[in-house]
């Protein structure tokens, strides 16, 4: 039996932006819609790079635990979602994060794969097609 190698979170990431530009070109997403990616810890390079990295990152206010992207829209809640691995768990910083956020009245959401993350969108309002669409 071969074992089924799980995809890192970056891949995961890279295949759902990917997603949403398709979209985004298409239209699907709602026109009056935007979002970005919030680039908290995900490095590479030497530890020492890595550590002047995040030391700036810290002093231009980045946020311990914030979520991998914002989707925003007029009328509705910000929408916080999170890339996963199957096997990934939330760190002690994004609970916290997740918390200031829901007591703020927006939404939070794990996703751990690109039809989760899509189909995140669509129920929240965001994505104008059923999720199943786009990798058809």
């Amino acid at each position: 039996m071969k074992s089924k190698i799980e995809p890192k979170e970056y891949d995961i990431c890279d295949a759902f932006i990917k997603a949403i530009k398709i979209l985004t070109e298409l239209n699907q997403l709602a026109p009056d819609a935007y979002y970005l990616h919030i680039p908290n810890g995900q490095r590479s390079g030497s530890y020492k790079s890595r550590l002047i990295a995040g030391g700036r990152d810290k002093a231009m206010g980045a946020s311990p635990g914030a979520g991998d992207y914002l989707f925003r829209r007029p009328g509705y809640p910000v929408l916080w979602l999170e890339a996963k691995t199957k096997s990934g768990t939330q760190t002690p910083a994004q609970k916290a994060f997740q918390a200031k956020v829901e007591a703020a009245g927006d939404i939070y959401a794990l996703f751990r794969s690109v039809d989760a993350g899509l189909g995140l969108l669509r129920v929240h309002g965001f994505l104008q097609v059923p999720a199943k669409a786009v990798g058809q």
